[in-house]
């Protein structure tokens, strides 16, 4: 005996099926987690080691703790790293790390960058230094890292409301240009 037919319960007996570019590509997964890295240990080989073991890509939401020693990369060609040493407070890391750069990159998106984490710290003192991960970063005391790990993630643009896409990424520097943020001109 058939079961039956059940009415939609929404009142319309057609429903209309999303037309995202998210519905094109294989399943995506994602899931949050925070994790201590053991002190003397170093922080990016620790991220290094999740994508690595589970198969995932990795962005790192937040991290706080002491870091003992850090490599900076220089801002400019042929000047070598600059190279920290603790204690100093990790106020902030970013970045993500991409397995095997396996995503899935529609009309329009950037594609994203090489490998790179952004990183901010702080001196007893209170003398900040910023930059560009550029080697290891050894965890001190108390180093708490949250993570998102994900699959096959989607790498989409999105156009502010109000705005036309010209499918021409080169506007950016134009539009900089064109704004005023506080900068002396």
């Amino acid at each position: 005996m058939t079961p039956p037919k059940r009415k939609p319960t929404n009142g319309s007996k057609k429903k209309s099926r999303s037309t995202s570019p998210m519905d094109e590509s294989p399943e995506s997964s994602v899931n949050v987690f925070t994790f201590n890295v053991a002190p003397n240990s170093d922080v990016m080989q620790c991220i290094s080691d999740i994508a690595s073991r589970d198969q995932v890509s990795v962005t790192v939401i937040s991290a706080t703790g002491k870091i003992n020693k850090v490599t900076l990369k220089s801002s400019t060609n042929g000047e070598p790293d600059l190279m920290l040493h603790g204690p100093l407070t990790l106020v902030s890391l970013t970045g993500s790390y991409l397995y095997n750069n396996q995503y899935t990159l529609h009309p329009g998106a950037t594609p994203p960058l090489s490998l790179s984490f952004g990183i901010n710290l702080s001196t007893i003192g209170g003398k900040v230094f910023c930059g560009v991960v550029g080697g290891r970063v050894i965890a001190g005391e108390n180093v708490k890292i949250t993570v998102y790990t994900y699959t096959n993630p989607n790498i989409l643009k999105y156009s502010a409301e109000g705005q036309e896409d010209s499918g021409n990424d080169n506007n950016d520097d134009e539009n900089h240009k064109n704004n005023n943020f506080g900068d002396d001109q």
